[in-house]
């Protein structure tokens, strides 16, 4: 997989400053809509977002729900996958686990990965079923 080098306008590299699962997010990103560009739609889902105690409730009133996947992947025609990105060490809290589980139960299409040649497996995978 190609590495991808993200600038600011200053030139600061910005892969310094994210970590690396948002490094696997945005390589992913560049992956779907270069190579699904006419099939596949990915939409990231900001439940990761630091937050205070006041907006976090405010958040969950408007139906965040913790735990939720990183990305939902639309396909065209219809279809859609619901896929957490983890590092190849990454793990999976307990919420998380609770929440994949409850969307599992409403017969949902649920994956998680670990690194970035996995998520591109899972990709690949759903845009050719």
């Amino acid at each position: 997989m190609k590495k991808y080098s993200y600038k600011k306008s200053r030139g600061e590299s910005l892969s310094r400053k994210l970590g690396e699962e948002a490094q696997i997010q945005i390589a992913l990103m560049k992956y779907i809509q270069l190579t699904y560009k006419h099939k596949l739609l990915a939409v990231h889902v900001p439940n990761d977002l630091t937050r205070s105690p006041a907006e976090g409730y405010v958040k969950k009133m408007m139906g965040m729900m913790p735990g939720f996947p990183d990305l939902i992947i639309f396909k065209k025609n219809g279809g859609f996958l619901l896929l957490e990105l983890k590092t190849e060490i990454g793990k999976l809290s307990h919420t998380q686990k609770t929440t994949h589980n409850l969307l599992r139960q409403f017969g949902l299409k649920v994956r998680t990965t670990w690194g970035i040649d996995q998520a591109i497996k899972q990709i690949d995978l759903f845009a050719n079923e």
